[in-house]
């Protein structure tokens, strides 16, 4: 059997200091229901003047910083940070995943039929 194929989920975040924290532990409890796939969270620092980057580095998920305050840069430096990712997941930081949504994507993704979605 092969390796696990894997998957990051990519969070630009601009001053998400009070909504970042809830979408990290849902992400991190979800990924702590998959063991098929190996996933990690990436948060991009969008330039933020609050404790997003402290409060990401906290709760243990990787940051990087761009320092230029567009959403396309911040997904592209997030993408560009996860070369190795076989899937890369861009979320909003204030949106909620849930372990079964999180198990129906890669599921999906896995299938071949789909390259992606919205």
């Amino acid at each position: 059997m092969g390796s696990k194929k894997s998957f990051a989920f990519i969070i630009p975040a601009y001053n998400e200091q009070h909504m970042l924290p809830a979408t990290l532990q849902a992400l991190q409890k979800a990924i702590g229901t998959i063991d098929t796939h190996i996933g990690e969270i990436v948060v991009v620092d969008n330039n933020s003047d609050d404790c997003t980057s402290e409060i990401a580095q906290q709760l243990g998920v990787g940051v990087i910083f761009e320092e230029i305050k567009q959403i396309a840069r911040a997904r592209n430096a997030g993408a560009q940070a996860c070369p190795h990712a076989d899937y890369l997941f861009f979320l909003d930081a204030d949106t909620l995943i849930s372990p079964d949504l999180l198990k129906a994507s890669l599921q999906e993704l896995d299938s071949g039929h789909f390259c992606g979605g919205g």
